[in-house]
Formats: C-alpha cells, structure tokens, sequence
C-alpha cells in the first residue's frame, strides 16, 4: 500500500480562488492535511478584497476561468503587487499558449485539472 504524500505548511497562509465546488473540496482535502492556514473565495472580487484585508498568503491557488475576471490577469496583479507570493494556476481547459502566458505573467506553476495529489504536492514543495 502507498504512503500518501505529506507536506507540513505549519505557519503558511494559502489562500485558493476557486468558484468550481468538486475543486474546491478537493484543495481543500489536500491543503488541511498540510497544516496551513487555508482560505477560500469564489471571484476575483473576493480575491481582491481578501488581499486588501489580510496580509499576503505565501501560496495563491488560482482558477483560470473565474465569474468575473481572466484568473491569469488577477494572479498577474497579485504578483505585481506582492512580489512574494507564489501562486498556482489550475485549469480544466487546454488552452493554447497557456504555459508561456503563465511564464510571461510571472506564475510560478500551472496544473491541470483534474488534479493530481502527489503532482499538486510535488509542485507546492518546489515553491515554499
């Protein structure tokens, strides 16, 4: 049997931008066993507004296709703004040009949904 992969993020603040629920109860299985202190919101909006009342999370989950905004363009201002934040970008869609986007706006990884645990962790060890 397989040992699941483990992660302690004791003392990080993640914050996930998400409006699809299966996604969102998967982030957040996977992030409360790490330890972290996790948030969640649905919209760019509640991003913004979650970034302008809380300090900066070290970790940004970040949904492409959000309601009200490009996901790509909000972690763009997000790193603009707060240079130390790692964010992570998830999509269901192969869209063209998506990686080199991501590499252009500053992202510091890109995964694809469904998402992988043992990929999502792997990637979240290499950023904090």
């Amino acid at each position: 049997m397989q040992s699941k992969p483990t992660l302690d993020l004791t003392g990080k603040r993640v914050l996930v931008v998400e409006d699809d629920t299966v996604s969102r109860i998967f982030l957040r299985e996977v992030l409360l066993s790490t330890n972290a202190d996790v948030n969640f919101v649905r919209s760019g909006y509640e991003a913004n507004k979650f970034m302008t009342e809380n300090s900066a999370p070290h970790l940004v989950f970040m949904d492409v296709r959000l309601p009200d905004i490009d996901g790509i363009d909000l972690a763009e201002e997000i790193i603009r703004k707060n240079p130390e934040v790692k964010v992570i970008v998830e999509t269901a869609y192969a869209i063209p040009g998506i990686k080199e986007r991501c590499e252009e706006k500053g992202i510091h990884g890109l995964i694809y949904k469904p998402i992988n645990q043992e990929q999502l962790i792997s990637l979240i060890q290499n950023l904090v």
